[in-house]
């Protein structure tokens, strides 16, 4: 097995908190997240033992209090969405509204995007959460396709393979194998943003490192690079189901 995830709580100020612990195969150290939807998020190496855990948390107080103020005041601002009629979803940088019709002799689920509206047509039974997020993730991997179709001739450099991933902490990374993962949640994004990922995971095949040149790079190509940039990291938060 390469990955282990496990689940626990941890009180803080008489405050119970929930976080997930996820060891990995060939991680080498680490890392503490706090997530807006998920909330605390460990990733550890596959060895790292569970005793520890309440110690490590215990020496990030002072961090998890400031997250938790953040991710408090993020959630007044974009609650938690419960999936039905009325609601709104971001698809490419525009808010469309969500249209949940139950229909008791439907047997499979569709998705239909027309007029601002994403209108989301399920059986009885059906979790219209679950059903959006495939339908997100296809026409994720149809647009990343085609904007890499775009850029690679203009990059220079064409990956082997492309993976569509849930990335907790990025948007896209370039293995020294020449394969590509995206997060899928980009499809959420600007088409600029989404361009832009995919220029700098290209010009990753040039420089691998995040170097003078690497920016160079990336500014050749779409010399306003910093708008996206900036964007995904004021707004990228949001782009969640």
């Amino acid at each position: 097995m390469s990955t282990d995830l496990r689940e626990g709580e941890f009180i803080l100020d008489g405050r119970s908190l929930p976080y997930r612990l996820e060891r990995r195969k060939g991680r080498r150290k680490l890392s503490l997240y706090m997530e807006a939807r998920e909330g605390l998020l460990l990733r550890a190496p596959l060895r790292f033992p569970l005793r520890e855990v309440d110690e490590i948390l215990r020496q990030e107080s002072v961090w998890i209090r400031d997250k938790l103020r953040w991710r408090d005041d993020w959630l007044r601002r974009h609650p938690l969405r419960r999936f039905v009629s009325g609601e709104t979803l971001p698809l490419l940088g525009q808010d469309w509204k969500l249209e949940i019709r139950r229909e008791s002799d439907r047997r499979r689920a569709r998705v239909l995007a027309e007029g601002g509206r994403l209108r989301v047509e399920l059986p009885r039974s059906a979790d219209a959460r679950e059903v959006l997020e495939r339908w997100l993730r296809r026409l994720a991997r149809r647009i990343l396709l085609a904007r890499l179709e775009h850029w690679a001739p203009i990059v220079g450099r064409r990956p082997k393979r492309i993976t569509l991933r849930d990335m907790k902490s990025q948007w896209g990374s370039c293995s020294s194998e020449g394969n590509l993962s995206f997060n899928w949640k980009l499809v959420m994004a600007p088409p600029a943003t989404l361009d832009y990922v995919v220029v700098h995971e290209l010009c990753h095949f040039i420089h691998a490192d995040h170097s003078k040149a690497f920016w160079r790079e990336v500014a050749r190509h779409l010399p306003e690079y910093e708008r996206p940039r900036r964007w995904l990291r004021d707004e990228g938060v949001a782009l969640q189901l």
